[in-house]
Order: structure tokens, then C-alpha cells, then sequence
């Protein structure tokens, strides 16, 4: 099935982003401060969810996918590749993400498992690495090149 959906740059302190961010348990405390790209997402006029990421040089940080409107019908992952394919075209080489209960979403869309010594140290030093997200989180890769 495919998703007709439209995605528009919003900024990182923008409200609704970040109570969809808060609802869903995500990590909000360093977006104020944030230079990340983040995106709301919608289709047919409807708001359905947000995405995000920050470049560290070739890196990419995933920061959010966040559906709000409708589950289970492809909507993350059409939010998810529209904003890959952003950051891949911005120069991004190689995306990251951390999760703590979403592993299986992120890897049917070709994220791998990494162990945190094969992190780079530019996601270490990232506040969501190693103050906002649980050390329990999942670290995850995907190489765009």
C-alpha cells in the first residue's frame, strides 16, 4: 500500500510536536537547544504524525517518529523513510537511533543492532545517548551508502 504523505519542516519547540513527543515517552528535554531537522507529517490534510533527526557530520541521529493519528497501516514507516531519505540527502551516510521499544519497527526497516562499545563517540556525546535515554535502550544502525 502506498501512503500519500507530506511532510513540512517544523520547528523543535513547536507544541504539538513536542506533546505528541511527551504522550509517547519521548525524550524533549534538549530539543529547545536542538538543531535538528524535524517534520509533521500529514495526509489528505490530516495531521498524522512527526519525524526528526539531527546531523553529526555523516552521522544521523534519529530523534523521533511519533504517529498520532492512525496505527498500524504503514504511517511510521512512510514518516520514518521520508525522513531517512531527507538526511541521506542532506549528506548522511550512516543513521543511529536508540529505542527502547521499538527495535522491531526499526530493523523491518533495515536498522541493525549495535552493542554500545560499536557506537561512535559522536552519538555517545549526545545528550539523548548518554542523559535521556535509558541505558537499557536499543542502539541501531543503518548505512544509507
Amino acid at each position: 500500500m502506498t501512503i500519500d504523505l507530506t511532510i513540512s519542516p517544523i520547528l523543535a519547540t513547536d507544541r504539538k510536536f513536542l506533546t505528541a513527543l511527551a504522550l509517547n515517552n519521548l525524550p524533549t528535554a534538549d530539543l529547545a537547544t536542538s538543531r535538528g531537522h524535524y517534520f509533521s507529517a500529514v495526509i489528505n490534510g490530516q495531521l498524522v504524525g512527526y519525524g526528526g533527526y539531527e546531523s553529526l557530520g555523516r552521522a544521523v541521529l534519529l530523534r523521533s517518529v511519533v504517529v498520532v493519528a492512525v496505527r498500524k497501516v504503514g504511517v511510521g514507516r512512510a514518516i520514518a523513510e521520508a525522513v531517512l531519505e531527507h538526511a541521506r540527502g542532506e549528506g548522511g551516510e550512516v543513521a543511529f537511533l536508540l529505542t527502547e521499544n521499538a527495535a522491531g519497527f526499526f530493523a523491518a526497516l533495515g536498522f541493525d543492532q549495535i552493542t554500545r562499545e560499536q557506537t561512535p563517540a559522536v552519538i555517545k556525546s549526545h545528550p539523548q545517548y548518554d542523559r535521556l535515554c535509558a541505558e537499557t535502550a536499543v542502539i541501531m544502525q543503518k548505512r544509507f551508502v
